[in-house]
């Protein structure tokens, strides 16, 4: 059975969003904001040759996700940081500095 991405906020109110990529290496995975759409995407490939005695098999896969969400009303590219770890995603809310 494939697991699938998942989202959801780490804390009830908003704050930090997490995106879980079960299967998926952080140098698979890809992150980028632009006009105000954050888009997550992942892709992978494998090959695998198995060979024996009178026999000999070739498999290939490859799967890929893409995902763009709009950045909530009022928040900026600059207002988040994007953290890409092994098949995990986390979009943080940067600390505005005190005045």
């Amino acid at each position: 059975m494939e697991k699938k991405p998942r989202f959801y906020w780490e804390e009830p109110k908003g704050g930090n969003m997490k995106i879980e990529m079960p299967g998926f290496r952080k140098d698979e995975i890809s992150a980028k904001i632009e006009g105000g759409m954050l888009t997550i995407s992942a892709a992978k490939k494998s090959h695998r040759e198995k060979k024996g005695k009178g026999f000999y098999a070739e498999e290939s896969s490859s799967s890929s996700f893409t995902k763009s969400i709009s950045l909530p009303e009022g928040v900026k590219a600059g207002d988040i940081s994007l953290e890409i770890r092994d098949g995990v995603v986390v979009i943080k809310k940067k600390k505005k500095a005190k005045s």
